[in-house]
């Protein structure tokens, strides 16, 4: 997941777990950012989903381990929170009560019904001013990201031509062929003569070198489930059949028909009907993709450096 969206996911998690029922009197500080407190409760409310993921996965040590590093992750993400959101009420970043109603009808229509929605509210002891005002922050926080990151980037389109002519092995298209099939099962238990399916294959061998139809003798005796449409398969790429059937498909011409090919599935005969050699997408193909990728680099970086120059510029205190 990319650093310049984690902060921004993040907070969508934490709104679902806040609360507010802990007394602030005896809940122990963790940090202090600038003049606001990181508290014990804000990491365990945090922690809670990650908890119950975890222990259904980890055991003993391992588990301690891992909660550690998520308690510790947790928490530089609830700094950064605070740094991003202290720095878009210092900047005046302004949000409309009709971004925040958008955003709450957004999440509303995720429930079958307004009751359900107020009880789900309820079971978190959370109130419509608490969600309100966590909406309002997230929207603050994006819109700021948005002006000191996503807003300073650029990539020109010699950057993106320069990256596709540098780079066309990752938009290479691999060789691939339209293939038939007729499969006999070494385990088919169905057939009377089940106890010797090499001798059937044979039999089905010999008669398409006699001039029989691949496609009719495939639904009539094949155990593919391609059976039903004559054996047709569709296109292969290289390297997603098995190998010893992968090689010999790759060495076919297009309308050949292949010998028996022995695995542990069954007695195997292919035809292949069409063939695709290798090719790269075309520029016009993938030069969006490209931009996109370069934009996001790009946006990581900034994102990276912007955020350090916050907390350079902070007080920061972990207790």
């Amino acid at each position: 997941m990319s650093k310049l969206t984690l902060v921004v996911i993040f907070i969508l998690v934490q709104f679902i777990n806040f609360t507010t029922t802990y007394s602030e009197t005896f809940d122990k500080i963790v940090a202090v950012v600038n003049d606001e407190v990181i508290t014990q409760s804000e990491i365990d409310e945090a922690l809670k989903p990650v908890y119950t993921q975890y222990k259904s996965t980890y055991s003993k040590e391992e588990l301690i381990q891992k909660l550690n590093q998520a308690r510790e992750d947790i928490l530089n993400q609830l700094i950064e929170e605070k740094l991003i959101l202290q720095q878009a009420k210092e900047e005046e970043i302004e949000v409309s009560d009709e971004e925040i109603e958008e955003k709450l009808t957004q999440v509303k229509s995720q429930f079958p019904d307004e009751d359900t929605f107020r009880q789900v509210l309820d079971s978190q002891n959370l109130t419509l001013s608490d969600l309100k005002q966590r909406y309002k922050e997230q929207i603050m926080i994006k819109k700021l990201i948005n002006k000191e990151v996503r807003a300073k980037i650029k990539v020109s389109p010699l950057e993106v031509f320069r990256y596709y002519k540098q780079h066309q092995e990752e938009f290479r298209i691999p060789p691939k062929v339209r293939v038939q099939t007729i499969l006999i099962r070494k385990d088919d238990k169905m057939s009377e003569d089940y106890s010797d399916p090499q001798k059937r294959i044979e039999e089905i061998k010999k008669k398409l070198q006699e001039g029989a139809d691949f496609s009719k003798l495939a639904r009539e005796y094949s155990q593919d489930s391609s059976a039903i449409n004559g054996g047709d398969m569709g296109y292969i790429e290289k390297g997603e059949m098995m190998k010893e059937i992968d090689e010999v498909l790759f060495s076919l011409n297009e309308g050949q028909v292949s010998d028996i090919i022995e695995t542990h599935v069954g007695f195997h005969i292919f035809k292949i009907n069409d063939k695709k050699e290798s090719t790269i997408k075309s520029f016009e193909e993938v030069r969006v993709e490209i931009e996109n990728m370069l934009f996001q680099k790009k946006a990581e970086a900034r994102y990276t450096e912007w955020l350090k120059t916050l907390k350079e510029n902070a007080y920061i205190s972990i207790k």
